[in-house]
């Protein structure tokens, strides 16, 4: 079975349906703010979104590496990157919703395959 996953053609239906906006505007809403998450965190900003998470520059120092088909020691260069760490309002909403799925799983019946 797949996770389940929201496009971005499906964000910006939601935010023209939420809004009543025409997808274009939607469209440009969505990209506007992407663009400025990723524009602050190329200048090393971090961005917070309440009761989403937040998004942060992380660097990650040199190191000594192996190619795994060779088995030479290589240098991994230095490199930033961009890491997401949730919010403690969204792990607790994530875990009730867990909760409750298990406990629904728990309470039907097992269908045979």
């Amino acid at each position: 079975m797949s996770e389940p996953l929201l496009t971005r053609a499906e964000i910006i239906s939601l935010i023209r349906q939420t809004f009543s906006l025409s997808a274009r505007e939607s469209g440009e809403i969505l990209e506007s703010l992407l663009d400025t998450v990723k524009q602050a965190l190329v200048r090393g900003q971090e961005v917070r979104l309440l009761e989403l998470g937040r998004f942060k520059v992380k660097y990650s120092p040199p190191r000594q590496g192996r190619n795994p088909r060779t088995g030479a020691v290589t240098v991994v260069p230095a490199r930033k990157r961009a890491v997401f760490s949730a919010s403690q309002a969204l792990r607790r909403r994530m875990a009730k919703y867990m909760e409750k799925s298990a406990a629904s799983e728990s309470d039907s019946p097992e269908q045979s395959v």
